[in-house]
């Protein structure tokens, strides 16, 4: 054999050799946990995800996360057609999953797994593993992909020893969060929710553990995404309103930015990440590459760009400045006996239209996106009526006029009783709510809505016995200015039928976005019967 054909024959030996493995440096781990609400992800002791947020799990890795991920918008937020987007990278309008019966029916050939299309990019010898509960997600079709069905601590067990020897990428889908909510409530006060949420961090914290004793790890480059499928209300999901639809994303990775992910991300922006991250980008897939940016947050005085403050302790004068409150019908407000802090306000009467307006705030300039902050603390009876009005400056017999509106006992999608809710109007001129929260009867409970620097709609409960709740929607280019002023405890029509008969205390109106540490800082400080502006700089 002469020397140049031994030469090119070398070179295709090797040539096959290097495209027939997989980059060896190059691995994954995306973990979906079932039914967890993001709230009750924090509410919750999870010290290993806690790591993971935080790009201290292990050296050189940053974290992205938002607390307000969404999940597919085409299908009601229930199991199957976020399964089928988180292995895809597609919603429900391409894969044509959208009901839990429907999964063998998905479109996997124009819309395979991602763990098939990163075995066919990276060749015979990559492992990709595929670890489930629910027997429905074994109908997923995942060419090239090691399947297996088990318990959430038989996949752990088999996630770990996979992930010990060898396996390069792995999508693992722990179900018992949600067994726990549909069985207790998928509330932080659920003490079994919150246990299933615990267990499933420290499932989570062995496969971080198994993928950091690999002999190799610290020359391997690891991208690991945790996120979940649906949150719930009391023992149900699939409603629409946020309470389903709030729900966690954690994106950890070397070349991943450390924050608040800019922007609303979605869950099946996980597996179009972990192709990203292998180079494989195909514009068939819905998900975004996440991670790269992130929220810029500054502290600032609270008190900044605070435009009315209600404490009610000089009646109804308005503490932040020089804008007016005006007094409709008659009113009452009492000394302390029963106070949250100092004083507070209620109509005296279901029987009189009484109410204030906010003077000025229908010329109140909000920044871009409508960025504001409300703040209040609200004593409620037991309220069965239909929709009494907290908070507003729409007409809410008008549902296709700009404006917002707080209610105080609104139904939601599937809801059996009345909550807080609010209601506003979409870029695209559709009505849409945002809720439900439960009445807490008789006692002080604290409120906030926002709409924040990537124009998400937050609204936010901290109750009376110290959990801090938050459900949200995009409100993105939102109508929220009606060109008439604000109302407490009426609608921009000022002829609302049902009158509010609750309490309130300690108002605060902001014409900027709140961060959720400056609001949980300010229910904190209530929880101790300090009110809003002992927390203002001197």
């Amino acid at each position: 054999m002469n020397l140049k054909r031994f030469a090119a024959l070398w070179f295709l030996l090797v040539a096959v050799t290097v495209f027939a493995v997989p980059s060896t440096n190059l691995k994954s781990l995306c973990v979906m946990i079932d039914g967890v609400r993001a709230d009750a992800l924090a509410a919750a002791n999870t010290p290993n995800l806690d790591k993971l947020r935080d790009g201290t799990w292990a050296k050189g890795y940053h974290c992205a996360w938002s607390d307000v991920c969404g999940n597919v918008e085409d299908a009601r937020p229930d199991s199957a057609p976020n399964h089928v987007a988180l292995a895809t990278g597609v919603t429900a309008a391409k894969h044509q999953v959208f009901t839990n019966d429907q999964v063998a029916e998905g479109d996997y050939k124009d819309y395979p797994s991602y763990l098939s299309r990163l075995k066919k990019k990276e060749g015979q010898d990559f492992k990709a593993v595929f670890l489930y509960n629910w027997k429905e997600d074994g109908k997923i079709s995942s060419p090239g992909v090691v399947s297996k069905q088990g318990t959430d601590a038989q996949s752990t067990e088999r996630a770990v020893k996979e992930l010990s020897n060898g396996a390069d990428a792995m999508f693992i889908m722990l179900d018992d969060p949600d067994h726990a909510g549909h069985d207790k409530g998928f509330y932080a006060f659920s003490k079994d929710y919150i246990k299933a949420i615990e267990a499933a961090d420290a499932q989570v914290g062995r496969m971080l553990d198994a993928i950091k004793s690999r002999p190799d790890f610290n020359k391997e480059d690891w991208l690991v995404a945790v996120t979940a499928d649906h949150g719930g209300y009391h023992r149900d999901h699939g409603m629409w309103g946020g309470c389903a639809s709030t729900i966690p994303l954690l994106i950890s990775g070397k070349h991943v930015s450390q924050g608040l992910i800019q922007g609303q991300p979605h869950n099946y922006d996980a597996p179009a990440t972990v192709l990203s991250h292998y180079g494989l980008v195909s514009s068939d897939v819905d998900g975004k590459i996440v991670g790269d940016k992130v929220v810029d947050v500054k502290p600032v005085r609270l008190d900044k760009d605070l435009q009315y403050y209600l404490p009610f302790k000089n009646f109804f004068t308005n503490e932040a400045g020089d804008k007016k409150v005006i007094v409709h019908g008659e009113n009452i407000v009492t000394g302390k006996k029963g106070a949250k802090f100092r004083n507070y306000y209620e109509v005296n009467t279901r029987h009189q239209k009484s109410y204030l307006t906010l003077a000025g705030s229908d010329k109140l300039k909000l920044p871009e996106d409508n960025q504001f902050t409300i703040t209040m603390w609200l004593n409620m009876p037991l309220m069965e009526m239909d929709s009494p009005v907290i908070l507003a400056n729409k007409d809410i017999t008008k549902k296709n006029e700009p404006g917002f509106v707080l209610y105080a006992a609104h139904k939601v999608d599937r809801a059996k009783r009345p909550g807080i809710a609010a209601e506003f109007l979409s870029k695209d001129g559709k009505p849409v709510i945002l809720g439900q929260f439960d009445i807490p009867v008789d006692y002080w409970t604290f409120f906030a809505i926002t709409v924040d620097t990537n124009g998400m709609m937050r609204l936010y409960q901290g109750a009376p016995d110290g959990r801090f709740y938050w459900i949200s929607t995009n409100a993105k280019g939102a109508k929220i200015n009606s060109g008439k002023p604000w109302h407490i405890f009426q609608d921009a029509s000022e002829k609302c039928c049902n009158q509010f008969e609750g309490k309130m205390e300690d108002f605060a109106f902001w014409n900027r976005s709140l961060s959720q540490k400056e609001i949980k800082s300010i229910f904190d400080a209530g929880m101790k019967n300090k009110p809003l502006d002992s927390l203002f700089s001197n």
